[in-house]
């Protein structure tokens, strides 16, 4: 089995609009735990547009119109790796999901479908985190787990930390719960009792005024056994960013 780990740095974190600046891709065998291929690349940007979270990443306009490269000069060797992977990998998949497909629809000159795209693992859901790690923050995970990421929102580094963060559960679990959907459900409890639902990661939406949590399906009965306070699914639901 082959894991394609992957990660986009971009110029804002709306995936509908931001352009990227920087892709990794690590080739990963979780069987015997070794890296295949690293790669990673600096993306040029029109002139025209603005890196809005150069403060994140730390990835500035200069760096990537001295050294970045046309998505063209390089989407045929990433090409040639991801037709290796039985699944791919990233954190907070839909993100780089929405962006790695757009980016081969915009340059799509090969006439086939570039990559699997039914099988994805995502580390912020898909890991069986233990109840007390409660972050899916990537860079508090991997302290959590006894390791520190040197390079946070650089996406080599990223990918890296990815591929240790899943190396430390049974791999076989992870595809299991990557298969399962993800739902969100709401805790029927009063203000009164809200505690309860916080100590079940439950997390309050202010526009419909009720807590929530996503949880991946196969979990729901073992939620409900541990849960004081009904459960109730909420299909079609969306929880807003903003919210948080």
């Amino acid at each position: 089995m082959i894991i394609a780990g992957i990660d986009f740095e971009t110029t804002s974190v709306d995936a509908d609009t931001c352009y990227p600046t920087e892709f990794a891709l690590i080739l990963w065998e979780p069987e015997k735990n070794q890296i295949i291929e690293p790669m990673s690349f600096l993306i040029s940007v029109p002139d025209e547009i603005e890196i809005t979270n150069e403060h994140i990443s730390g990835i500035s306009k200069s760096l990537v119109n001295t050294y970045g490269y046309e998505w063209t000069e390089v989407q045929a060797y990433v090409l040639q790796r991801l037709v290796y992977a039985d699944y791919l990998m990233a954190h907070n998949k839909e993100f780089d999901r929405k962006i790695l497909q757009r980016q081969f629809n915009w340059n799509n000159e090969l006439g086939q479908k570039p990559y699997n795209d039914s099988a994805w693992i995502d580390t912020m859901t898909d890991l069986p985190f233990p109840d007390h790690v409660k972050t899916r923050s990537l860079l508090h995970l991997a302290a959590e787990h006894g390791f520190l990421n040197p390079f946070p929102h650089r996406a080599l580094f990223d990918v890296m930390t990815m591929i240790k963060l899943a190396s430390m559960y049974d791999i076989t679990e992870v595809i299991r719960l990557a298969s399962s959907p993800n739902i969100w459900v709401r805790a029927a409890v009063s203000m009164d009792d809200r505690q309860m639902a916080k100590d079940l990661n439950f997390r309050w939406d202010p526009e419909n005024k009720f807590w929530v949590r996503q949880i991946k399906e196969v979990h729901l009965e073992r939620l409900e056994g541990k849960a004081e306070f009904p459960v109730d699914l909420l299909p079609g639901y969306t929880y807003k960013e903003q919210y948080a």
